[in-house]
């Protein structure tokens, strides 16, 4: 029966259903009929690999939401798609990775983005545990660089770093800063990483120059010394950055490295604005002398025992 249907809803063509605004698919059928020109919103509970002949007729819909959940480890879905369909800047797109994924994130999501990620302002990266104690790596993308405005989710269960194949997760997390990094609009970049997890200097250069124009920097991680050895090294690289927060479990001994940052930026007439600084819960008391050496070059510097990121 359900072929049937399908056979008839390709052999009647898109015009008897003009005002058709939403598809729900269970499954994973996917055909040339249900690729309706008036199609607005698109949800897709993939169970398996159908789209064969699916990608070539998705151009033709301009969606506003486009909801994605794929049981299978398979990459090519998620590229193509982002490829063929449009999507104003004003859509919403969520994908959800169920089975994991350990290849490069080059294959999930295309270097030229479509419109709606180069409208992004605001990009959020997590790595957290769900409920059941599993892995997720997480990303969310905003506009107007506010978290009420969210246009796009990708959620990856059992993440794409394997310590067996050499694939860390500080170079997966480098892979998904660049495939933003046609994204000029996006000033604001927050980074939560779960305990245990790191990044070397040269993945946060390649994260950082993802998002030169950035204005915005926060970021909750076990060690910051590497971070903080980037942002001294080439303070130009990021001349928009304004605001800078970190939460990390460093203790005192990063506090100089910490005042050569905002020193640095001084020197070449880049000076922060913000300037916020915890011990994720320790208490780290910087010395007087670098609180006012720091206060002297930030208009706002704020030391807490815990940052609310």
């Amino acid at each position: 029966m359900l072929r049937e249907t399908v056979r008839r809803l390709s052999d009647r063509g898109k015009a008897e259903f003009p005002r058709l605004r939403r598809v729900i698919l269970y499954g994973g059928l996917a055909c040339p009929a249900f690729a309706f020109p008036s199609l607005k919103e698109l949800k897709i509970d993939f169970r398996r690999w159908s789209w064969t002949y699916f990608y070539a007729h998705l151009y033709k819909t301009h969606l506003r939401q486009c909801f994605i959940t794929f049981h299978a480890n398979e990459e090519a879905w998620a590229h193509r798609i982002l490829v063929y369909v449009h999507f104003p800047a004003t859509a919403q797109l969520k994908i959800k990775w169920l089975d994991g994924y350990s290849g490069s994130l080059s294959r999930l999501i295309p270097v030229s983005p479509s419109n709606g990620v180069e409208a992004l302002q605001a990009i959020t990266i997590c790595c957290d545990t769900d409920p059941d104690d599993q892995l997720v790596l997480r990303l969310y993308g905003y506009v107007g660089g506010s978290s009420t405005k969210q246009r796009l989710k990708l959620n990856i269960y059992d993440p794409c770093w394997r310590p067996d194949e050499n694939i860390l997760p500080s170079q997966a997390l480098s892979e998904l800063a660049m495939l933003f990094s046609n994204a000029r609009l996006i000033r604001y970049l927050k980074i939560k990483l779960e305990r245990g997890v790191s990044i070397t200097q040269d993945d946060w250069f390649t994260i950082l120059d993802a998002f030169r124009n950035l204005s915005s920097l926060i970021v909750r991680i076990d060690s910051c010394r590497n971070l903080l050895t980037v942002l001294r090294r080439d303070p130009s690289r990021w001349p928009r950055l304004r605001r800078l927060s970190i939460s990390c479990k460093n203790g005192s001994g990063v506090h100089e490295c910490l005042l050569s940052v905002v020193e640095n930026r001084s020197r070449e007439g880049l000076r922060l604005k913000s300037l916020a600084f915890s011990g994720h819960g320790k208490k780290l008391p910087v010395s007087e002398h670098r609180m006012r050496r720091l206060q002297g070059l930030v208009r706002e510097v704020t030391m807490v025992d815990e940052l609310k990121l």
